[in-house]
């Protein structure tokens, strides 16, 4: 009987990690700053963080100053940091299904969303090689405005 319930307790976080960080492709929960046509790149995030949660979006913040500047001045290129443990982010991130720190990049042409998920890139790089994490970035962000 014992074993039932901790079976029962294992399936269950097992259930909730699975799910922990899959957001909806679904255009009727875009982001508040949705436009018709271009890109955005969102870093969500809690209160606290670990290393690699500030690596992440310290690697983020230069690639976007650094190779799409342009892109932020002429409005196809957003980039936000979300704290989820605020009204405001919480509720972008449920839009999302966010429960964790996540990095995606949102892309709209013509109207249709489409939501890159990079996550676990993101926490497999962006602090043991910060290098290819930036570069792979910045041709993911580029490949998405020129869709």
């Amino acid at each position: 009987m014992k074993h039932k319930g901790l079976l029962f307790v294992f399936a269950m976080f097992l259930l909730l990690v699975s799910c922990a960080e899959k957001p909806k492709n679904n255009s009727q929960n875009n982001s508040v700053n949705e436009i018709a046509n271009g890109v955005e790149v969102l870093y969500f995030h809690s209160k606290k963080r670990c290393a690699t949660c500030n690596a992440i979006e310290q690697g983020t913040e230069e690639v976007i100053k650094q190779d799409f500047q342009q892109a932020i001045d002429n409005g196809t290129l957003i980039y936000r940091t979300i704290d989820i443990s605020t009204a405001e982010g919480e509720a972008l991130a449920d839009s999302y299904e966010i429960t964790w720190s996540s990095l995606l990049i949102v892309s709209w042409h013509n109207g249709e969303e489409k939501i890159e998920n990079l996550t676990d890139f993101a926490f497999l790089y962006a602090r043991n090689d910060a290098q290819r994490f930036k570069s792979e970035l910045a041709s993911l962000i580029s490949n998405s405005i020129q869709e």
